[in-house]
Parts: C-alpha cells; sequence; structure tokens
C-alpha cells in the first residue's frame, strides 16, 4: 500500500503521460478519483502543464484547476 494515501496535503503519483497512478486521501476529497491528472486541469492550463510537469526537474508552477467546490481555482504544484 502507498503511504501517499494518509499524506496531509493533496498528493498525486503520475507517471510520464500523467496517468495518475496513485492519490492522497485529500486528493480524492478535493479533486474526486481521477484517472489522468488533466482532466483536473482547466483547458487553458493545459499546455503550460504539459510543458511545465514533463520536464525531469523539480518544479513549482500555477495552474488553473476543477476541484469539487470551485469550478475553477488557481492552485500552486510542486512536482518532483
Amino acid at each position: 500500500m502507498s503511504t501517499i494515501k494518509y499524506a496531509p496535503l493533496p498528493v498525486f503519483i503520475m507517471d510520464e503521460e500523467m496517468n495518475i497512478l496513485a492519490q492522497s486521501d485529500e486528493a480524492a476529497a478535493l479533486f474526486g478519483e481521477v484517472q489522468h491528472f488533466l482532466e483536473i486541469v482547466d483547458e487553458d492550463s493545459q499546455n503550460k502543464a504539459r510543458k511545465r510537469l514533463g520536464q525531469k526537474k523539480k518544479i513549482k508552477t500555477e495552474l488553473v484547476m476543477h476541484s469539487r467546490k470551485a469550478k475553477m481555482s488557481l492552485y500552486t504544484v510542486n512536482c518532483k
């Protein structure tokens, strides 16, 4: 069992194609059970997500995303 399930923040483990392999309970509560990361990224932020998150280094960026609480909200995304 993955230990990220109990992380106190929304956490996703993704493969190189942004398929979600595992997510924390916090991520599931905020965004629902999703299979692909771009499902929850606003259409206007998807190109930015592909470019920034596809890099092979640690990054921090902001993306407009859809959550259960709000149709569109700005989130800071950290990726490594």
